[in-house]
């Protein structure tokens, strides 16, 4: 099967394709927002003059500055989700 274009329609918020048929898989794609956000004073007592920056990609922090020491939470590694039920 190749993959086609196909015309979106909007409903208010909501997007509707009017020539897919049932069965038919979609693949919709669309860009992420990428930004960062700069903070300080997050741990007033254990590291007060501690600044950070996270870096954003959509909905998550890929990376921070400065880099994680003891946690790998941000170590610039995709999460890996699970599989969608069936």
């Amino acid at each position: 099967m190749g993959a086609k274009a196909v015309p979106v329609q909007w409903s208010g918020g909501y997007v509707r394709f009017d020539s897919v048929v049932p069965g038919e898989e979609l693949t919709i794609t669309y860009p992420l927002v990428s930004f960062t956000h700069e903070v300080e004073g997050l741990w007033k007592k254990q590291a007060p003059d501690l600044k950070m920056t996270f870096h954003w990609l959509g909905n998550m922090v890929v990376s921070t500055d400065p880099a994680p020491t003891k946690t790998p939470l941000f170590a610039g590694k995709p999460r890996l989700l699970p599989p969608p039920p069936e």
